[in-house]
């Protein structure tokens, strides 16, 4: 049975294991510039934007653990922030916030990056030497240090490494005429990074602004290969798919995760549709060649997508996400409750362990009654010791197989922590309220978790205790 090891939360808790807080607020304040040692720093002057009134926001979108333990969270912050005493202000509208928290979670540096437009944290990683790369949804101006960039459409995406102080090393705008957005960034043991994302009008990476041979409707996913100076090694962009993850698979495979709407072709072939919304998962060498891919739905399934793919350390391939109806992804296929209308079919997690080569080794469909639960899978991981961690959202009771979990407040999500086994057995699970986006394993087999919640109570981690208002972040680690 895990417990909380220490817990970085919106308001001060209560508890012993609190060592600092992350909240919104509304008061004023600056974040310091550059020259200003440990303190937080700005690309602009943090002191030119002021809260927009009442109190703050802070979203955390993700985090990754250095091999050294430390932490590395990105979000999403508007008004005033405070991180472990540090201010942080936004210039206007949403600004990017990364910060670096030690091993024991006390804050190392944070810095803003944004104008008076909207820039959004998104997806974050650590190579094998302490730097860190990042990709983030932006429209207007966004400098990350090494000069502004612009977005061409209504939002670009721009991916950025920084070393482990935060001093800029390089970034790259991609983006055409239309909507981009991020949707998730991994680096190899070389430090090659892969980054993904989707746009409304086809792009190319290479030369940007100009589409992909392949012309088709709807949105279009990508996924880019950087080498660890930032040039690039390769692109693929695919039509009638949306990707939603990223990871690095056996052999420094690139591994790619999303849902798909119309006939796709990863490389090996094209993928007939199985429902109106299929999960899919393709395997890519380094070098970005097809190995294989899957897509799993069903006759009956009208929402399946996979939210978040990870591998163990034999190479097989773990994935969640959602899906409502039937799902093939195993045999029998994955079945769940179907409302009598149809209309109010609740959506259904699920989790699978694949091979090396692609094959099922094990689906669970996590789930309720017709009716009284939905959910969704978002994030998940192979722990130090083999198994395998998971997190996500539900409404309504579940039940993973340790007795029921209700939402902390009846009409609001709440989050869930579970952890199985190697084969897929639960064996813990905790509620977190609101949102859980990412969960990360320490080699050291502690689990970090990162999100947002929006309650006036929050219960993090066994009493109840009031917290401040608005939208604010948290970070917890559960020992082993």
């Amino acid at each position: 049975m895990r417990s909380i090891h220490w817990t970085i939360a919106a308001a001060a808790l209560g508890l012993s294991t609190v060592v600092t807080t992350l909240t919104g607020s509304g008061c004023g304040g600056r974040a310091a510039r550059d020259d200003d040692a440990g303190a937080a720093t700005d690309g602009a002057d943090a002191s030119e934007g002021q809260p927009d009134g009442g109190t703050g926001r802070f979203t955390a979108s993700d985090l990754s653990v250095a091999s050294d333990g430390r932490i590395v969270v990105v979000g999403t912050i508007k008004g005033s922030v405070d991180l472990d005493g540090t201010s942080i202000v936004s210039a206007g509208g949403d600004d990017v916030v990364l910060a670096t928290f030690s091993s024991s979670g006390q804050l190392v540096w944070a810095r803003r990056f944004g104008d008076a437009d909207e820039q959004r944290g998104g997806h974050v990683a650590v190579d094998a030497a302490g730097n860190i790369v990042v990709i983030l949804t932006f429209a207007g101006q966004l400098d990350m240090g090494g000069g502004a960039f612009v977005s061409a459409g209504s939002a670009d995406v721009c991916v950025a490494k920084l070393d482990a102080a935060g001093k800029h090393l390089w970034s790259h705008k991609f983006g055409g005429i239309g909507l981009e957005s991020e949707s998730g960034i991994a680096v190899d043991a070389s430090g090659r990074v892969a980054a993904a994302a989707n746009s409304s009008i086809p792009f190319d990476f290479a030369t940007p602004g100009s589409p992909p041979a392949v012309a088709f409707s709807g949105y279009h996913s990508s996924v880019v290969a950087l080498d660890p100076a930032g040039n690039l090694v390769w692109s693929k962009a695919w039509g009638g798919a949306r990707v939603a993850a990223v990871s690095i698979g056996r052999s420094d495979a690139v591994l790619v995760a999303g849902g798909a709407f119309e006939p796709v072709d990863f490389g090996g072939g094209a993928l007939a549709s199985k429902g109106i919304n299929d999960a899919y998962v393709v395997d890519l060498t380094p070098a970005g060649g097809h190995v294989w891919s899957r897509r799993f739905g069903g006759s009956r399934s009208d929402g399946a997508a996979a939210f978040d793919v990870a591998a163990d350390t034999s190479g097989n391939v773990l994935l969640t996400g959602t899906f409502n109806g039937n799902l093939d992804i195993s045999d029998p296929p994955l079945v769940g409750p179907t409302a009598p209308d149809h209309a109010s079919t609740p959506t259904e997690i699920f989790v699978a362990k694949l091979d090396p080569g692609g094959g099922t080794l094990w689906g669970r469909h996590l789930g309720g009654a017709a009716g009284n639960y939905s959910g969704l899978g978002v994030g998940i991981v192979a722990t130090a010791s083999g198994n395998v961690a998971l997190t996500g959202s539900f409404a309504g009771s579940v039940d993973f197989g340790l007795g029921a979990l209700d939402p902390e407040m009846k009409d609001y999500p709440s989050a869930f922590l579970l952890e199985t086994d190697p084969a897929g057995v639960s064996s813990w699970n905790r509620r977190i309220p609101y949102g859980v986006t990412r969960v990360r394993s320490e080699a050291s087999g502690r689990l970090l978790a990162a999100g947002s919640f929006a309650l006036t109570a929050a219960d993090l981690a066994a009493s109840l205790r009031t917290l401040s208002t608005g939208s604010n972040a948290f970070l917890i680690e559960y020992a082993p």
